[in-house]
């Protein structure tokens, strides 16, 4: 009955599985973008993504939804590696671009964001790689991903309570307000296993932080890439 009238007053898109190639990589966005799990531990969580800057998807500069918006992680540093094509970004306030062999570090509490340069001449890669491993992490990127990429093929943008939740289970926040302000979206209108005060209106509305579509989908894969780094959990 609770299912019925989430449905009814909060519609959601239709989860779609993701399709995994042949390198191990979850595929998106009509093979716009693709990820793949490098390193899953307590301790820290590296994935790989690459993006075709041609798409006119993910092509389209900072605004697109193949992207995400600005935010910062409350107990997480995290750092991206340019290993081929021209990135977008802004870091604490300011906006630059960086190219193939540049590391950018986002200390935990650092208003940041990203994109790929259309004007860039190849295929982006990019390598993340965050600590500690629990936030941010392969179940929230997989079900993140999952998530936007039903919406891209649904057409209709992510939702916004879905978008307080992802904040929430990532331990985040929004970074277009204040940080308390931002703080208090995403606690307010995400989600927790328990009911707690506050937490409420996403889970009642239906929203997870993490889907088992997307969750269980890996774990019931595995794959290493031919230098044995990648471990699917």
């Amino acid at each position: 009955m609770l299912k019925f009238f989430q449905d009814r007053l909060f519609p959601k898109v239709p989860l779609i599985p993701m399709k995994m190639d042949d390198e191990g990589y979850y595929v998106q966005f009509g093979g716009a973008r693709r990820h793949k799990t490098i390193k899953m531990s307590d301790d820290e969580y590296i994935f790989r993504c690459e993006y075709d800057p041609k798409d006119p998807f993910t092509g389209a500069g900072r605004e697109t939804g193949a992207f995400p918006l600005l935010h910062w992680h409350r107990n997480q540093d995290e750092w991206f590696k340019v290993i081929q094509g021209r990135v977008g970004y802004v870091l604490d306030g300011k906006s630059g671009f960086v190219e193939k062999g540049t590391e950018v570090a986002l200390p935990s509490g650092v208003i940041h964001t990203f994109w790929v340069d259309p004007n860039s001449p190849e295929k982006v890669i990019m390598e993340f790689t965050v600590r500690p491993g629990r936030g941010l992490d392969e179940e929230w990127i997989d079900s993140f991903y999952g998530v936007l990429n039903s919406c891209y093929e649904a057409k209709k943008p992510l939702s916004f309570l879905q978008a307080m939740v992802f904040c929430d289970e990532a331990i985040s926040a929004p970074g277009h307000f204040p940080k308390p302000i931002g703080i208090f979206m995403a606690w307010f209108f995400g989600v927790a296993d328990d009911l707690v005060p506050g937490r409420i209106i996403g889970r009642l509305a239906g929203y997870r932080g993490t889907y088992p579509q997307y969750v269980n989908q890996r774990k019931d894969k595995k794959f290493v890439d031919p230098k044995g780094r990648t471990e699917v959990l």
